[in-house]
């Protein structure tokens, strides 16, 4: 085998695991933005939920409120793909559209998934 096929070799290893590595960084990139937007929606779900209650009182609407909360502080479990609409299926019927999983924070996830103290202390400045 000569040289330059050697070289050839060393080179597409380095390069398939060049594009492994950047594959990963993009999956865990993608990740983290579906936990960043799970935290804007259960605020703009939070915020849906709080007016029809303050009109009418209906404690179906408060119920629901503490459930997105207690979802997002890991109190109750998180359901299967929370990331998907997920609210409005249940306000239609009551009923829940995909079976849980664990219950764990979304903080703890975003921690998991990397998020640094600065960003979260710009979430907090929010």
């Amino acid at each position: 085998m000569s040289l330059s096929t050697i070289l050839f070799f060393v080179h597409v290893f380095q390069l398939y695991s060049g594009q492994s590595v950047l594959n990963e960084r993009q999956s865990n990139r993608y990740a983290a933005y579906l936990l960043a937007d799970q935290l804007c929606q259960t605020s703009d779900d939070l915020t849906r939920l709080a007016r029809p209650y303050a009109v009418t009182g209906d404690p179906a609407y408060e119920q629901q409120y503490m459930d997105i909360l207690d979802i997002r502080n890991g109190k109750k479990p998180r359901p299967e793909v929370y990331f998907r609409i997920y609210w409005y299926f249940v306000a239609a019927d009551g009923k829940t559209p995909r079976t849980d999983t664990q219950a764990i924070a979304l903080q703890d996830l975003m921690k998991h998934a990397g998020f640094s103290d600065a960003e979260f202390g710009k979430l907090r400045e929010a």
